[in-house]
């Protein structure tokens, strides 16, 4: 199935036993560089805060003129109305600063744990099932004689 780990099983069948085995999906994983992607966006997004509050500083400042221009109190009737520009900087740096953390610091970050061998837990005493997957992303069962047994009593 595209998009996911190929899976092989080897099984051994008993006549007159019923048994069944939970195969679980695993996605194949991805390359995208989440904690640089979320570095930079986080850079990018206190780099947009400190530009909105820069930028909010300005409005309502007079514009530079000419003395002809300016008005008998000495004011220019020209003012900077950065309001709406500012505000919409710390709106998107408020966001992109929120994603960059969150993409740095989600699992997909963390570099996968190296695969030690086969958990004694998961195994058994003789275990049928095998799986290059490993046992961190691979939960199997493996089936015993005597496990089935309990299962068997289980079910009923």
């Amino acid at each position: 199935m595209r998009g996911y780990d190929t899976l092989e099983r080897t099984f051994t069948v008993v006549s007159g036993v019923d048994e069944s085995m939970d195969l679980e999906l695993v996605a194949i994983p991805s390359h995208f560089p989440y904690r640089t992607a979320g570095l930079a966006t986080l850079a990018g997004g206190v780099v947009l805060l400190a530009s909105g509050l820069i930028t909010l500083t300005f409005d309502r400042k007079e514009v530079g003129c000419t003395a002809q221009n300016k008005d008998p109190d000495g004011h220019c009737p020209w003012v900077l109305s950065t309001k709406w520009w500012g505000a919409a900087m710390l709106g998107v740096g408020a966001v992109a600063a929120t994603l960059g953390v969150l993409f740095s610091t989600s699992h997909h970050a963390r570099a996968p744990p190296c695969w030690r061998g086969p958990d004694p837990d998961l195994l058994g005493h003789s275990p049928v099932a095998t799986s290059p997957v490993g046992p961190a992303r691979d939960r199997r069962r493996a089936f015993t004689p005597s496990s089935w047994g309990d299962r068997a009593r289980a079910r009923s």
